[in-house]
């Protein structure tokens, strides 16, 4: 523990700084008026809830996406203000947390202070998490939830599991994935040992979707009966190829240092590259594109990297090109995982690094479903991989401890 205390004072030191330079780089106490991107109706919505925490409320706010984040910046707004400088400074509080307990997550799994230390500096620095760091959204205390239920995972703290993963769902519909990945894990563990603490965790699996089916009934479906219900859901829960095609280029763009760092593990084996060469026709049959419900109020890119592919090569030949080469160079990454999982599973390594490779695959199976393909949908799945990639266990499995 001593290891652990010196690595988390380091970082704590790091990220305090960081997040106060992010906070004057941002200027978080920009007028009220000065909303960024999705900021105002996630304030209206807070707002709203700030007001009155009703059951009509609940049923007919105008979100997507489930109420829990909302409901908490509620509270936090009828304690200190619901304008956007408040609510904001709730959001770093949010994401300090949460890059705490990924360095408490990196340090269990790994038990070395310098690993934890960069992978917890390496999520905090991503593009998009700095803006979740300081912006009034939702998305980072779903990164939070879903960062508990990994450590509830790993202690095998079943109502600690269930309780999160449950709370993980009401603050964003498609984490789910989670609760896919720990459904087949549990199973296939009980399948071959037969062990109390197996049935416990599956069960909690199981549980934890229970809030979430039961507002699904109370909305009449996967999202609150409201107008943007109507707008969006057209486009729901059907399997939107491309998307997978965006997610996959993710792994190179967004997590290229732990490329860098794997590559003899990742680009050495002749047969992954071939299969790579071959997979990669994927995406001259589904390139990345936006959605139909972004392309309806005209908005044509799919994140912040296509938005600068577009302002610095403009033609769209030259963006595919390099969405391509992307693609290329992260299906080495997927096929890695795939066989590792496949491996792992047929030789009965039930351990952490198997669990690992059931999120990330759930992952991708779960998001082309969703309505809209968004980079910034990518950043749950950032701490994944870099709690894969430390592991250093790319490559096919023959034997595995678990660490």
């Amino acid at each position: 523990m001593k290891q652990y205390r010196k690595s988390l004072v380091v970082f704590l030191a790091f990220i305090i700084v960081f997040e106060l330079l992010v906070i004057l780089v941002g200027d978080l106490a920009r007028p009220s008026w000065s909303h960024w991107s999705d900021e105002w109706h996630f304030q209206n919505t807070i707002k709203r809830f700030g007001n009155e925490i009703s059951l009509y409320n609940l049923k007919h706010y105008e979100e997507m996406s489930t109420p829990l984040p909302f409901l908490i910046y509620a509270l936090w707004g009828r304690l200190v203000g619901f304008d956007l400088f408040h609510l904001r400074m709730f959001s770093v509080i949010v994401a300090l947390l949460t890059y705490v307990i990924f360095h408490r997550l990196l340090y269990v799994y790994l038990k070395d202070g310098l690993k934890a230390f960069w992978g917890a500096a390496f999520l905090a620095a991503q593009p998009y998490m700095i803006g979740l760091s300081i912006f009034v959204f939702t998305d980072m205390m779903a990164i939070l939830l879903l960062l508990v239920t990994l450590y509830a995972h790993v202690k095998r703290k079943a109502l600690l599991f269930g309780v999160f993963m449950a709370l993980a769902i009401l603050s964003r519909q498609y984490l789910a994935f989670l609760t896919l990945a720990a459904g087949i894990y549990y199973a296939v563990e009980f399948a071959h040992s037969r062990g109390k603490q197996s049935i416990r965790m599956l069960l909690a699996c199981v549980i934890s979707a229970i809030p979430f089916a039961l507002l699904a009934l109370w909305w009449g479906g996967p999202t609150p009966a409201n107008t943007l219900q109507l707008r969006y859901l057209d486009y729901g829960f059907v399997y939107h190829a491309f998307a997978l095609s965006l997610y996959i280029c993710l792994i190179v763009i967004y997590l290229f240092p732990l490329i860098l760092v794997s590559l003899r593990r990742l680009y050495t084996d002749y047969r992954i590259l071939v299969a790579a060469l071959v997979g990669s026709a994927y995406y001259f049959i589904f390139p990345v594109q936006p959605t139909q419900p972004t392309i309806n109020v005209d908005i044509a890119t799919v994140g912040l990297f296509h938005r600068l592919l577009k302002a610095t090569l403009g033609g769209e030949m030259l963006i595919h090109s390099v969405f391509y080469v992307c693609f290329l160079l992260a299906m080495p990454v997927v096929i890695h995982l795939l066989v590792d999982c496949y491996l792992r599973l047929r030789r009965r390594i039930l351990d952490r690094q198997f669990y690992l490779d059931l999120a990330i695959i759930s992952f991708f199976f779960v998001m082309p479903f969703s309505y809209l393909s968004w980079e910034k949908y990518f950043m749950p799945a950032v701490p994944l991989f870099v709690l894969r990639a430390a592991m250093a266990q790319w490559q096919t499995t023959g034997s595995a401890e678990d660490n």
